[in-house]
């Protein structure tokens, strides 16, 4: 076999000192994990999202209320509802990583298990500008109003109402894939009603399946309706 020998330097890089340098490292220590804000305390029926740098209501509050209502009073309480996507950061934080796997559990029934009908608010609200859909995020109330901080085109999700797959889901939290399954799986898919105009979102569950919905109008009330409050780990985030 014929030996290579390498430059002593490579664009100005001494091989020698490169070599000796990455055969010294120890590639035996563990990767480092994440920062966790330090900022983060335990409150009382939150439970911290490291991955959106969250806390997340165990419960549901606020019920009965309306979606304009549920946000303005959420303001007025130093909290906000939670998108699309921090909704589905929660659910797969309480899947995979979340301590405590009996109160994961029970949250997570909450959410999907069929039974009792309850229905969660989530911040996103939809808008079709000529040909083009919007997605309105982050609402806060202003002179009276609810204004969206964010607003993106919407991205390419399904456009029909159908069973979806919740491995399917696109960076503004919507379902990009029908289900193989068209009837109700716990955990593995959701029926989800696609976006309409000056909709506002809402997941949901109920005797026969859980829902996800773009289609609802915000004055819709109930006795069920409900929102799961956030608060941010850092103050004056919002």
């Amino acid at each position: 076999m014929t030996k290579i020998i390498l430059p002593k330097t490579i664009f100005g890089v001494n091989t020698e000192e490169a070599y000796n340098k990455i055969m010294s490292e120890d590639y035996t220590k563990p990767v480092a994990k994440p920062e966790i804000n330090p900022n983060v305390q335990s409150q009382n029926g939150f439970i911290y999202v490291p991955s959106i740098d969250l806390y997340v209501a165990k419960e549901r509050s606020l019920l009965g209320k309306n979606w304009d209502d549920c946000h303005e009073q959420l303001q007025n309480n130093g909290e906000r509802m939670p998108t699309i996507p921090e909704f589905w950061s929660f659910v797969d934080y309480l899947k995979t990583n979340y301590q405590n796997r009996i109160e994961a559990q029970t949250i997570l029934e909450d959410i999907f298990k069929i039974g009792i009908w309850r229905v969660e608010y989530l911040d996103a609200q939809f808008e079709k500008r000529k040909k083009e859909f919007f997605i309105n995020s982050m609402h806060e109330l202003k002179n009276g109003k609810l204004i969206p901080k964010y607003t993106e085109k919407l991205e390419d999700c399904l456009m029909e109402d159908c069973y979806a797959d919740l491995n399917s889901i696109n960076k503004q939290g919507l379902l990009t894939r029908k289900s193989q399954s068209q009837n109700y799986i716990e955990g593995s898919n959701a029926y989800f009603w696609y976006p309409r105009d000056k909709a506002v979102s809402r997941f949901s569950a109920n005797s026969d399946r859980a829902f996800l919905y773009c289609n609802r109008d915000r004055s819709i009330t109930d006795s069920e309706f409900g929102v799961r409050a956030c608060r941010e780990a850092t103050a004056g985030k919002i």
